[in-house]
């Protein structure tokens, strides 16, 4: 990344998602892995190779598959470490930066200095790097001026291998790193080659800055020569004796607030004139300012501390579909984590952006007993009918509340009143249409209703309830069916009854013959009413069948 502090070293979910999708199809995975820096891999164990294509720019696709086919033999190693977890960077719980700063704390324990200290595993240490062949180390040979050795390519094609060379000090007094990289070369050898590889010493190796004395020093003793493929992959070492250049230690008296340092011994000439000694400190403790630095001799310098403070921002973001459900509560009550005893928390900034909430609180004391605090904030509780993924967050961190609005379902059936279509004008389908509170559902389409869907239907996933938290009044709607009334009622819980009944002018016994407008009068058959007798007419209508006999 550029021009932001990163608060994660994860890959996106969809691109873990389309590892573990094809994991399950096919095991015969290779990654090829485009990112500017170090990322977790907690899928690694699910391909069979992983290619670290860095940022390669418009060409890198074509580079690439020259690569993959291999065409070209990798013989690229690692900048950095890939650290296991994010968790595992030692300056992790001061990024992002606060306010206008990030903070370097690392001090000498940056990348690879830090894990081979701390003895911390790592995913890929710094300076690794594989290809399609192998080499061999061999005949180290260590002089005042670099070392010397044998390098073999050992496989069947042609490689480049680079070579790295570490020192470290196993009885250093001062403070440095375990082991540190102080030269490197990059050899190209043929299948089955061997090369003689020196890579020379220089004013750098061995030496380290010396705050008492504000110059570089050598610290003398028995260094350790490592030379590896990677700064773990060590392959071959060597010792040398190192004549150091170390400055007399001062003898301290600590007086309360008063520190006394004494060197003694010291050469009061050079080149014939008088030294005039001056002393710094080569880094100001934590919190403080410096006054009166460098001093001369009989002088002071004075450290002054200053209560330092800090900015905890965290973030709580709602993942409810847009408070779908209308259930989100108006604030939330949130619990700062880390004051010392008898501070009151001051009251937060609080910015609402759509789903995304702010909390920031200015201000805050920075140390408590001499330790920097650190700061959590918590969730007092979660809002009811929502799940916390985690309830409480560092600086910089996220609170996310989930909730799934809830979802219903409408049935519509269709019934008709028509003598089983006897007329034969029953249309072949009819359209319903879905209100909510009174209105077409939005984005909801009607649903046809015919003899292939055995004239029932039915909307699914509706939301139940209105953003505002009131729940959602659905019913049903169709067009003007010609020759047909329709009435709709409810069926059920989630369900509704569309009757479609026909209409005309065929009287039955029970209309009085309003519609025919002519007397009724009953025609026996074995003494039962077998229908109805129009006098003054020519037609004879059996309310049995329905139908309409002319003699």
């Amino acid at each position: 990344t550029e021009g932001l502090d990163r608060t994660h070293m994860r890959l996106p979910d969809n691109q873990v998602n389309l590892i573990n999708k094809l994991y399950g199809v096919n095991q015969n995975i290779i990654v090829v892995l485009s990112a500017g820096s170090a990322v977790e891999m907690p899928w690694i164990d699910k391909c069979q190779a992983l290619v670290y294509g860095c940022l390669g720019g418009e060409a890198a696709a074509a580079a690439m598959l020259r690569v993959l086919s291999g065409k070209v033999n990798p013989g690229g190693k690692l900048a950095e470490t890939f650290a296991l977890t994010y968790d595992d960077i030692p300056v992790s719980k001061y990024y992002p930066g606060r306010e206008y700063t990030s903070e370097y704390r690392e001090g000498l324990f940056v990348g690879y200095r830090y894990f081979a200290t701390a003895k911390k595993p790592v995913r890929f240490p710094f300076g690794f790097g594989l290809s399609y062949t192998t080499f061999e180390y061999a005949n180290l040979t260590v002089t005042e001026d670099g070392v010397e050795f044998d390098l073999t390519n050992t496989g069947k094609v042609d490689g480049d291998e680079i070579a790295q060379v570490y020192v470290r000090l196993p009885e250093a007094k001062i403070f440095r790193p375990e082991r540190e990289l102080k030269g490197f070369q990059r050899v190209s050898l043929a299948a089955g080659e061997t090369k003689h590889v020196a890579i020379p010493f220089d004013d750098y190796t061995f030496r380290y800055f010396n705050v008492k004395t504000n110059a570089f020093e050598v610290e003398g003793g028995t260094y350790d020569i490592l030379v590896g493929a990677s700064s773990q992959d060590i392959k071959l070492e060597g010792t040398i004796e190192i004549k150091g250049t170390d400055a007399p230690k001062p003898e301290v008296k600590k007086d309360g607030g008063v520190w006394t340092y004494t060197w003694t011994g010291l050469p009061k000439f050079d080149g014939g004139k008088e030294i005039a000694y001056t002393v710094s400190e080569g880094t100001v403790p934590t919190g403080y300012e410096v006054a009166g630095a460098p001093a001369k001799v009989g002088g002071t310098i004075t450290n002054t501390h200053k209560p330092g403070t800090v900015t905890v921002i965290v973030t709580v973001k709602w993942d409810d579909a847009d408070n779908g459900d209308g259930l989100r509560p108006e604030d939330l009550a949130l619990t700062l984590n880390g004051l010392p005893k008898g501070t009151d928390a001051p009251k937060p900034e609080v910015k609402k952006d759509g789903s995304t909430w702010t909390y920031t609180w200015t201000g805050l004391p920075k140390y408590a007993d001499g330790k920097e605090i650190a700061y959590t904030v918590s969730e007092a509780k979660v809002p009811a009918g929502y799940e916390a993924a985690s309830t409480s967050a560092k600086s910089g961190g996220t609170i996310t509340n989930a909730h799934k609005p809830e979802k219903t379902v409408v049935n519509v059936a269709a019934k008709w009143v028509d003598a089983d279509d006897k007329e034969g004008i029953r249309p072949a389908s009819i359209k319903v249409t879905l209100l909510a509170d009174g209105k077409p559902a939005e984005g909801v389409n009607p649903i046809d209703l015919n003899e292939a869907t055995g004239w029932k239907g039915a909307w699914e996933n509706l939301p139940k309830y209105t953003k505002d938290g009131k729940e959602i009044a659905y019913t049903v709607q169709t067009a003007e069916i010609e020759g047909y009334t329709t009435s709709t009622k409810k069926a059920g819980t989630n369900g509704f009854e569309v009757t479609s009944t026909i209409t005309g002018t065929v009287p039955t016994p029970d209309d009085g013959g309003k519609d025919a407008g002519f007397p009724i009068v009953p025609v026996i058959a074995a003494g039962v009413v077998a229908g109805i007798a129009v006098i003054a007419g020519a037609a004879v209508y059996l309310a049995k069948s329905g139908r309409e006999e002319r003699n």
